[in-house]
């Protein structure tokens, strides 16, 4: 089974007991909750618009910011500031973001 979901698209395992088992795939899921399949399914398509928005505001955050140096209306010190900023606002919006998609299909 491990060489099958290695190789596989997508691969959800079912255990009986999930700590004691982790093989190559996406999700693991305990046995008594097979009916939550089409919920994980569709909470990992949410997720991956999350990570098209994530890039799409790290793109944006470069662009003003760069936009900004060249037009010098920031000097260097504020710009290697705000660099560091975009990073943690992205990684804070995906956090935040999967989070609410988790309780919404989750639940």
């Amino acid at each position: 089974d491990a060489g099958a979901l290695k190789q596989s698209d997508v691969g959800i395992a079912l255990s009986d007991n999930i700590y004691s088992f982790s093989p190559a795939c996406d999700a693991i899921l305990s046995a008594n909750e097979f009916q939550f399949i089409p919920k994980v399914l569709k909470y990992a398509k949410s997720s991956m618009n999350v990570v098209k928005m994530g890039f799409v505001l790290s793109f944006a955050y470069n662009v003003v910011g760069i936009s900004l140096a060249m037009g010098n209306y920031i000097n260097p010190l504020t710009s290697a500031i705000l660099m560091p900023l975009s990073s943690v606002s992205v990684v804070l919006f995906s956090s935040i973001s999967s989070n609410i998609l988790a309780k919404k299909y989750l639940k």
